[in-house]
């Protein structure tokens, strides 16, 4: 029963990016056919949505089996569609992740843990956000840096725990992290916030290397 609610609450979380675009788009009066595009394309990333959760909700145990995917090819399709969400800010990601580098998560695991991460760092910063990954001491170290006025050290585990938000001022449900730490401890890895050597905000994750 605690797996069906937080599965519910998760598929609430994740489709709120796709709705964002959907309902950008739909205001738009003259809708050529690339719009019709990108709508078709979102309409299909919430059905994915669904689907996955629905699996996810009725699965259980750890899956360290998973077959190693590419990482820079999905932080590159979730920066697209990011930058679409967030177009009025004007946001610039910068990514350094070797095209090789891949990680022993489901795609679309992987997908909802930056997914996640890359949302809450466009939301929060102030324009700037970074990925960077590599092969250190036996695991991959992702990083995702922001801008922003950073994680508040007194409140750091407990955003981890689900509803608990570092900014009541934005809309939000809280869950997000507590999303990312439950799938990124699934496959025997570890999640950290902490500060970028500037002051924002960083999430440090690190899974067993491939």
């Amino acid at each position: 029963l605690k797996r069906y609610r937080n599965a519910l609450g998760d598929l609430a979380h994740s489709l709120k990016t796709p709705i964002a675009v959907l309902r950008g788009l739909a205001h738009d009066e003259k809708l050529n056919a690339d719009f019709s595009q990108q709508l078709k394309n979102q309409v299909t990333r919430v059905n994915e949505i669904v689907d996955y959760q629905l699996q996810r909700a009725a699965a259980a145990g750890k899956r360290t089996l998973a077959p190693p995917v590419a990482l820079r090819p999905i932080v590159g399709k979730i920066t697209g569609a990011l930058g679409k969400v967030y177009y009025d800010a004007n946001i610039k990601f910068k990514v350094s992740v070797s095209p090789s580098l891949k990680v022993a998560v489901d795609d679309g695991d992987l997908t909802e843990i930056m997914g996640n991460l890359l949302d809450n760092a466009s939301k929060y910063g102030r324009g700037e956000v970074a990925v960077s990954a590599r092969k250190r001491r036996g695991e991959v170290e992702i990083l995702i840096d922001d801008n922003g006025p950073g994680f508040p050290q007194k409140d750091r585990v407990e955003l981890l725990q689900r509803g608990v938000r570092a900014d009541t001022r934005r809309e939000g449900q809280g869950i997000g992290l507590a999303v990312t730490g439950e799938i990124v401890q699934a496959y025997d890895g570890r999640i950290k916030l902490t500060r970028t050597p500037n002051g924002g905000g960083r999430v440090q994750i690190n899974f067993p290397a491939v």
